[in-house]
């Protein structure tokens, strides 16, 4: 009863707003709240360099600066990265489409075309929730109100392997995209010198334009990916902190007052996870197509097309890709089965509502009935399955493709 009357004491209301925290990007962890603010701001920081503008700045439409006598909105320079991108991925998307048609070689053209088109959709489907990616981070503040002694551990080691990770694939690009000893590179450069002249201008001169571009749209895809999938994996993580928090507290004995309270708490975890379902399991989606796609080809080369050109850049893309894929999938299954035992404990406890609570019996039924999961675009519910049946996927349509052109 004392350890109850604690977190009543300290709990604070569901509708205030964040004081203890401030800014998303500069909290400080002396509490919870702050400690997951704190993690996320770093994340929302990176993310409007690529054009992402996760948090609102509704007030910079009022501001503006005089430029030669114009008339400059500060939120127009800030979308400055945003249409960056959009020229990128339409210039890259341009110059392998005009690779396709002019070069006999087209394995690699087919490949790049599909890699963009998944960024793409990936870019876009973060950009249209970033103002859920915001929002969902509040309410997730809001909930971790309810731990105010709860202490955390470091997610340092995510971070530090991301960014030694993405570094070396980064850097791993610059000899893929600059290394004239890439057997399809020069056949590249060997058709523009034997067809220098357009209507327009000079092809041959125009070659590392092209290659400037490729690895441009390679930094940003790898970028992307990264602060997507530690945003998702720390929300993930935050999540499953919560529930087991919560199945905790309801594996004791309680009254009926106490069980309306954690009834509430699961109600309001069930209606977060739900959210977070809907806004993000289609960039999901495309992060986890994305791994697939860049570990087939880097599987597919290393085993049937092998070079010493591709060696490092097929090490890094294993040293990122793969762990990247395994985390990513493992924090929203561990969610999932989190959630899934805690949903068994609450129904455990309903059996302990009195008859005349019914109002309590119907509200939390209707959790109990519906399934909650996070899923790929409502296409697949991530578990640990998932990690063998994508391994076994790629291995697969690898062998197959293979012996498909042997047999060609």
């Amino acid at each position: 009863m004392r350890e109850t009357a604690k977190i009543k004491e300290s709990k604070p209301a569901r509708n205030r707003p964040i004081e203890c925290c401030g800014n998303l990007a500069t909290g400080t962890s002396s509490c919870p709240e702050n400690f997951v603010a704190k993690e996320f701001g770093k994340i929302f920081i990176l993310f409007s360099l690529l054009g992402i503008r996760t948090q609102r700045l509704e007030f910079l439409n009022t501001k503006s600066n005089k430029i030669k006598g114009t008339k400059i909105k500060l939120s127009d320079l800030i979308n400055i990265p945003k249409h960056c991108m959009y020229v990128l991925i339409t210039l890259r998307l341009f110059i392998h489409f005009f690779c396709l048609i002019c070069f006999q070689e087209r394995k690699n053209e087919f490949h790049r075309i599909s890699t963009t088109l998944t960024g793409m959709l990936l870019y876009l489907s973060i950009n249209r929730r970033r103002q859920q990616i915001s929002r969902m981070t509040e309410y997730l503040i809001q909930e971790f109100r309810r731990l105010p002694h709860y202490k955390f551990k470091s997610n340092s080691m995510l971070m530090a392997y991301y960014i030694f990770a993405t570094t070396l694939t980064i850097l791993s690009g610059v000899l893929l995209y600059f290394n004239d000893t890439n057997p399809s590179e020069r056949q590249k450069i060997l058709f523009l010198q034997t067809n220098p002249n357009s209507y327009f201008f000079n092809l041959t001169n125009f070659y590392y334009i092209f290659q400037i571009v490729n690895f441009l749209f390679y930094v940003f895809l790898v970028c992307l990916n990264s602060l997507f999938a530690v945003y998702y994996i720390l929300t993930c993580t935050f999540i499953r902190i919560l529930f087991e928090y919560l199945f905790k507290k309801l594996s004791r004995k309680h009254f009926t007052d106490d069980l309306k309270k954690w009834f509430d708490f699961y109600g309001s975890l069930i209606n977060y996870m739900n959210k977070m379902d809907e806004y993000f399991s289609r960039p999901a989606f495309f992060t986890v197509l994305t791994h697939m796609f860049l570990l087939f080809w880097g599987g597919y080369r290393i085993a049937f097309h092998w070079s010493s050109e591709y060696f490092l850049y097929m090490m890094s893309c294993g040293i990122y890709f793969l762990p990247s894929h395994l985390m990513f999938t493992i924090s929203a299954s561990l969610a999932n089965e989190t959630a899934h035992k805690t949903k068994q404990a609450v129904k455990c406890l309903l059996c302990q509502v009195p008859p005349h609570e019914k109002e309590i019996r119907i509200k939390f039924e209707k959790y109990l009935i519906q399934e909650n999961n996070l899923t790929l675009w409502k296409i697949y519910t991530l578990d640990r399955s998932f990690i063998i049946t994508s391994i076994a996927t790629l291995i697969t349509y690898g062998i197959l493709i293979a012996s498909l052109g042997n047999a060609t």
